[in-house]
């Protein structure tokens, strides 16, 4: 396998006297280097042997014009003393600087990086292929969520248990509920106990009834503060949406167990992507890897899907749970590898500690789930030449909510995208809980996931699960109203993200501990100074889009008129929110709340939220302790 090389995780320090300290993040190593150095070793960002990286810096100088500039005094002073250097270095061998290939200088000193560990090759990223017997392990339940729509949840967890009838898969399902009405829920048990007798499987159900009983002995046998474990499993707030504290419930009843977690408006059948890949792996470190293909209506996409007879736990299973060297090594030949799309810091916590995949994801067929189209401005490659194509299919994608979308061969993701509709969860050792309440749940999770779980990754399948909910459509407002308004979810993140700890120095039940306290602080901080926090990230956040948005808008010359009139019109909409909207509470709080307690709730939120996070370890210990003496959340019918 022939050698390519990038640039390490570095860090750097200048050192005065024209020097700076690059301390190398993956051997930890240190080095006094010119800036010059520094330079061409960022401008090796992607793998690729030393003879493309000399050659294209090569071309790049030439391009730039810096050798005709040195002389002129042009070019930057760090460039400049580099390109002395080359010239230096080419007499003392012998021959003028004209005569030396550019190329062939660099390579030497690309060479002299990769001797130094400066440049880190895509080999050596690979693990041994002998690695220690792995324990297997299967996911052993099946939870499906629902509120409110017992259709819904008949279709599909008949399609669960007929797929897992198929395939020979003996597994538990529970249905977790926070319908509303009592009535309701008995509806829901009734029917779930006709599936029981049906396809005579077993079926446990978790509603207000199951989960009040659970929360009490929870308190009484860990002696936990009855707040904070109300708060993970109900609305105590009256937010009207509940979907994180099911989630949590799930959590609860599972632990100890890998599992898959699906929505109540998704069914059991299995397409790929076009065109995919299933023997290959790669790692990526943005947020989306998944591509997307548009069409005008349900039917549409449902016609043009190939359902496949897979079993859904097994594409799962492939990954769950597993090391990431054990992921490589399941690929038959190094070459089946990529890490082209992984940042240098992804590339050391591989290298330091492969770390494992505790969530896999496969992509969807039919409704996006997604609350705005303006996400589809901003992609790339093939799924924007599809967006694109034509004016016709370009306003249909923002209007029809029907895609496919899904990675076109199996990813490892760093970053902290996810979607719960058709989730497997390794919740064998602690994870984090659910923001209890509101939407984008799930991302919150990955988020908290990225902050506080070193080494844990998110797997992305090349499979796509059918999602149908009722047809809705996008509005003009989901465009260009929504996207601009402020939602809890967002203060949320920015209070994640405006946490740091000591890499490696503290456990994981530690981290969320901190992570909690963090958020206390801040929710019993005075009104003033909070809502002062959040604007500032709000408008950290909007400065930092806006740069990223006009940077790809310069660079996308060739994009047809009518993507360069919206993606201006976003951004120019995005700019003039900045002084607005970082004034009010979040949007979805004022749905049903007035300003005045909306602001109050948005901090209450916080500081309970971080309650939750600091208590979580002692929860999750005393859901292990219950089911460890026969107790569970969930009851069979």
């Amino acid at each position: 396998m022939v050698k390519r090389y990038r640039c390490t995780d570095i860090m750097s320090f200048p050192a005065g006297a024209g020097a700076v300290l690059a301390y190398n993040r993956i051997n930890q190593s240190a080095v006094l280097l010119p800036p010059s150095d520094l330079e061409l070793l960022n401008r090796c960002n992607t793998f690729k042997t030393l003879d493309e990286h000399a050659q294209t810096l090569a071309s790049e100088l030439n391009h730039d014009r810096l050798v005709a500039d040195l002389w002129t005094h042009k070019v930057s002073a760090p460039v400049g003393r580099f390109l002395k250097r080359v010239r230096d270095f080419a007499q003392k061998q012998g021959v003028s600087f004209e005569d030396q290939s550019h190329s062939e200088i660099l390579l030497e000193k690309l060479q002299e990086f990769a001797d130094a560990g400066l440049l880190i090759s895509d080999t050596d990223l690979l693990p041994s292929r002998e690695l220690p017997p792995d324990v297997e392990e299967c996911i052993v339940t099946i939870g499906v969520l629902t509120h409110n729509r017992p259709d819904y949840l008949r279709r599909c967890l008949s399609s669960y248990i007929e797929s897992c009838k198929k395939h020979r898969r003996n597994v538990d399902f529970i249905v977790v509920d926070d319908s509303d009405e009592g009535s309701l829920r008995e509806e829901t048990r009734q029917m779930l106990s006709s599936l029981k007798n049906k396809y005579d499987a077993q079926i446990l159900y978790a509603g207000l009834e199951e989960k009040k009983r659970y929360a009490e002995q929870m308190i009484t046998l860990g002696n936990l503060p009855p707040e904070v474990v109300n708060f993970a499993l109900f609305d105590v707030e009256g937010c009207g949406k509940a979907i994180g504290a099911n989630r949590n419930a799930l959590l609860l009843h599972t632990t100890g167990d890998m599992f898959l977690s699906a929505d109540d408006d998704t069914v059991c059948n299995l397409a790929s992507t076009p065109q995919a890949v299933f023997n290959q792996l790669a790692f990526f470190s943005d947020s989306d890897p998944t591509d997307f293909w548009f069409f005008p209506d349900r039917q549409t996409v449902l016609e043009s899907v190939a359902v496949q007879d897979e079993d859904i736990l097994s594409l799962h299973e492939h990954l769950l749970g597993k090391s990431v060297d054990r992921c490589i090594v399941s690929c038959e030949q190094p070459s089946d590898v990529s890490f082209d799309q992984a940042n240098p810091q992804f590339l050391r916590e591989l290298q330091s500690n492969s770390g494992k995949v505790r969530i896999t994801m496969i992509g969807l067929y039919g409704d996006s789930g997604m609350w705005s189209p303006s996400w589809q401005l901003r992609l790339t490659g093939d799924s924007c030449a599809r967006l694109t194509e034509t004016q016709t299919a370009y306003d249909s994608a923002f209007n029809s909510r029907e895609i496919l979308r899904a990675v076109k061969r199996t990813t490892i993701s760093s970053g902290d995208f996810c979607m719960g509709y058709a989730l497997g969860v390794d919740n064998r050792t602690i994870l984090p809980p659910f923001f209890p309440v509101f939407r984008n749940e799930d991302g919150l999770f990955a988020s908290t996931l990225k902050v506080c779980f070193e080494g844990t990754y998110v797997a992305h399948l090349p499979w796509a699960v059918m999602h149908v909910p009722e047809i809705r459509r996008y509005s003009e407002a989901d465009l260009w109203e929504k996207p601009f308004m402020h939602q809890m979810c967002n203060v949320v993140l920015g209070c994640l993200q405006s946490f740091n700890y000591p890499p490696r120095m503290m456990s994981t039940a530690e981290r969320l501990r901190a992570l909690g306290q963090h958020c206390m602080n801040l929710g019993k901080s005075s009104l003033t100074a909070f809502e002062e926090f959040v604007r500032i990230y709000l408008w950290h956040i909007g400065s930092t889009t806006i740069s990223s948005l006009e940077e790809e808008f310069m660079n996308r010359k060739d994009a047809p008129d009518f993507w360069t009139r919206d993606f201006a019109k976003h951004i120019e909409r995005l700019r003039q929110s900045l002084p607005k909207e970082v004034y009010k509470p979040p949007h979805d709080l004022l749905e049903s709340h007035s300003i005045d307690e909306a602001r109050r709730l948005t901090q209450c939120l916080i500081f309970k939220f971080g309650e939750l996070l600091y208590w979580w370890p002692e929860i999750i210990a005393t859901a292990k302790t219950l089911r460890a003496n026969g107790t569970r959340l969930g009851v069979a019918v």
